[in-house]
């Protein structure tokens, strides 16, 4: 990460921060979970629908169905993980921050 001319390494420091738990959040631990969730759901439903379908099999659909959520859930994700950290990070990181003259 480059310094931008006139920044503090306060500001550089909050900036970081951001970015780290915005991708931490956005990229890993928010679509891991819903994905987990939705593979979870799923194999309960169809174990419960499709009973005679083999166990391997019922696998297999959930895999598809939850790397099929993936192009559905990028952008309510994003969105919602921009939404929370305004309403509670980034407030605290006062990112806003002006260089001083």
């Amino acid at each position: 990460m480059s310094k931008q001319p006139g920044s503090t390494q306060r500001a550089v420091t909050h900036a970081a921060v951001d970015t780290l738990l915005w991708q931490a959040l956005a990229s890993v631990i928010v679509p891991g979970f819903t994905i987990n969730r939705v593979c979870a759901a799923s194999l309960v439903v169809l174990a419960k629908t499709l009973p005679a379908v083999p166990l391997n099999t019922r696998k297999w659909v959930t895999t598809a169905l939850g790397l099929g959520c993936i192009p559905f859930i990028v952008h309510p994700i994003d969105t919602g993980v921009h939404w929370a950290m305004d309403r509670s990070v980034r407030k605290y990181l006062d990112l806003s921050e002006q260089p001083q003259q």
